[in-house]
């Protein structure tokens, strides 16, 4: 890794990613995310502007059985400095010959770093990377970011599942309604029986300030007003009232019996409604 990456003449990828995956897999020290090595790297392949998809191999599953790994701290910094290569060149290249595929490479990057913990509940540093730039209200949506989230997000969804924490669902959530909208939404309400209080409470408080909501949504919001948690009930309820959603005398904090007596009329809303 003590590569000064400067006057390196040809070079190819394969060749390149096969020594940096023999420090992954070495015994050679963790360098700090800001070492001169790394900063070197990443430098490098920005310059160099190679195709992306060649190091889709750094990026996949770790394959360690201990989160003790010392080959967990390595893969996510050499990650981070090649992900961040690509991220720098569609900000300050936008018409880069690899715009398609570094889209691509990016949101796969993301799926093995996104929910991946080190050690204990501690995240990679990868992971949140993607997740910023895919967030960054500062960079427009597009229509290859939307296609490749899109193709990736069955993968986001299973990694999700397994996750050890709830922090980083809250910009997963963000990302998909940002990029994909009612879909995504029709698609994260569908993982509703898998979510924490707090997910469930950050997800309905996103559907405000969504334009349309589907049908699978709306049932969700609905029948959210009776869950076990408070903070749930009167989120759905803001939800809902956002939506025009028919609330009568509604009142999230009424018991169950009353709010029942009022589910009928949503219940219909729900279904019929279109989107």
């Amino acid at each position: 890794m003590d590569q000064r990456w400067d006057d390196v003449g040809e070079w190819k990828t394969e060749h390149l990613v096969a020594g940096l995956q023999a420090y992954v897999d070495g015994d050679d020290p963790i360098y700090p995310e800001d070492d001169r090595r790394l900063w070197r790297l990443h430098g490098f392949l920005y310059l160099e502007h190679p195709d992306p998809t060649g190091f889709l191999p750094l990026f996949g599953p770790h394959g360690c059985t201990s989160l003790d790994d010392p080959r967990l701290l390595r893969r996510d910094i050499i990650a981070l400095a090649v992900v961040t290569s690509f991220i720098r060149r569609l900000f300050e290249n936008p018409k880069d010959k690899h715009r398609r595929k570094l889209f691509d490479v990016i949101a796969a990057a993301g799926v093995h770093f996104a929910f991946d913990p080190l050690y204990g509940d501690s995240h990679t540093k990868t992971g949140p990377e993607v997740g910023d730039f895919f967030g960054q209200a500062m960079f427009p949506t597009s229509a290859e970011a939307t296609a490749s989230l899109t193709r990736e997000l069955p993968n986001y969804l299973e990694q999700w599942r397994r996750r050890v924490t709830t922090k980083n669902s809250f910009t997963f959530f963000g990302v998909v309604l940002r990029h994909l909208g009612q879909p995504g939404a029709e698609t994260l309400f569908g993982e509703w029986e898998r979510m924490k209080e707090d997910e469930r409470f950050d997800l309905l408080k996103r559907a405000v300030d969504q334009e349309t909501v589907g049908p699978h949504t709306r049932a969700r919001m609905v029948e959210a007003v009776l869950d076990d948690s408070l903070d749930v009930r009167e989120a759905a309820f803001e939800a809902l009232e956002a939506h025009d959603a028919p609330l009568g005398e509604l009142d999230p904090s009424a018991p169950d019996d009353r709010i029942q007596a009022e589910l009928g009329p949503l219940r219909r809303w729900a279904a019929k409604t279109k989107s």
